[in-house]
């Protein structure tokens, strides 16, 4: 019966074309970066591994990390698929003692595991801490990097870091390189430097500028940065709007041609009939009078006789 169902087994295996997973003995990266991140965003040092399976080991296959047990669960398990993006996946977290193996099955070359360790030892503006890859799989192309948190000063590592370099947030990268790191060799580093402020990098790092892209005729567009943006472009577009159509009106109206205005316009009814049977006029207003008035009866001026 049991010689069925392991025939059953490998016929489902054929015909699906999923292959069994691999023993870890078995498996070999090509590349293994690990960041150790202090008192990025979280009091301690945020870990992260970027682990590339070879090609030679077909997939899906089972890769194991120990981590330390104070470490608590991992904040990410994840494998990268084709198209850069990150997906999650399940894995089995078994303690034991001080070290705690995390587990996971991996369908994608690259695998990323992240985790917070709390054992930073803080003596004054002095912080130390110690990380150990503990040695689970034989790694090609291995690398240690230290980021340098922001506004901490004088950071060591022991050994000494390989390489310098500056991230796009500015913040300094310390890392240790090798080559060859054979499945059961401990590589350690530890590293300290002097910080006064308790406060994290994510809270005191400006935030970074994005580039703004470029129009066809070389120019750039602006970015907007925030919800509030939107809003407040519309309402002065919509204020300049109304401001310019009031001023065209205003503009019609005074170059509009009036209608042509006689002597006589303004006047009274009963004054325009006198000025027709009048035989003289006001000097002043032009209004006819009377004549025997000694003034006139629109401007009240003196006449002569």
């Amino acid at each position: 019966m049991r010689s069925l169902r392991v025939a059953v087994g490998a016929l489902a295996v054929m015909l699906l074309g999923v292959s069994p997973a691999v023993p870890q003995t078995d498996i070999v990266l090509s590349d293994l970066g690990i960041d150790l991140w202090p008192d990025y965003d979280r009091s301690g040092v945020l870990v992260i591994y970027r682990a590339t399976i070879t090609p030679e080991v077909p997939l899906p296959t089972q890769v194991e990390f120990r981590i330390p047990a104070s470490a608590g669960l991992p904040t990410a398990v994840a494998e990268r698929l084709v198209d850069s993006q990150l997906m999650t996946v399940p894995y089995e977290r078994t303690v034991e003692g001080e070290t705690a193996v995390v587990r996971l099955t991996a369908s994608q070359p690259i695998v990323q595991l992240e985790y917070y360790d709390p054992d930073i030892v803080r003596d004054g503006a002095r912080r130390n801490f110690a990380f150990t890859w503990s040695g689970d799989l034989e790694v090609r192309d291995f690398s240690i990097s230290v980021q340098q948190p922001h506004l901490a000063q004088n950071l060591i590592t022991v050994p000494e870091a390989t390489s310098t370099t500056v991230s796009v947030d500015g913040l300094v990268h310390h890392t240790l390189s090798r080559v060859d790191v054979k499945k059961g060799e401990r590589v350690s580093v530890q590293a300290s430097y002097e910080k006064v402020s308790d406060q994290l990098s994510v809270a005191t790092l400006a935030p970074v500028a994005l580039p703004t892209p470029p129009t066809a005729a070389g120019n750039t567009v602006a970015t907007p940065t925030d919800s509030r943006t939107v809003p407040i472009v519309l309402g002065t577009l919509f204020v300049t709007a109304g401001a310019i159509l009031v001023g065209l009106m205003v503009k019609r109206r005074r170059q509009a041609p009036s209608a042509p205005r006689s002597p006589a316009a303004g006047r009274t009814a009963s004054s325009r009939v006198s000025e027709e049977k009048a035989t003289r006029f006001c000097t002043q207003c032009g209004v006819g009078v009377g004549t025997d008035d000694r003034f006139c009866q629109h401007c009240g001026a003196a006449l002569k006789p």
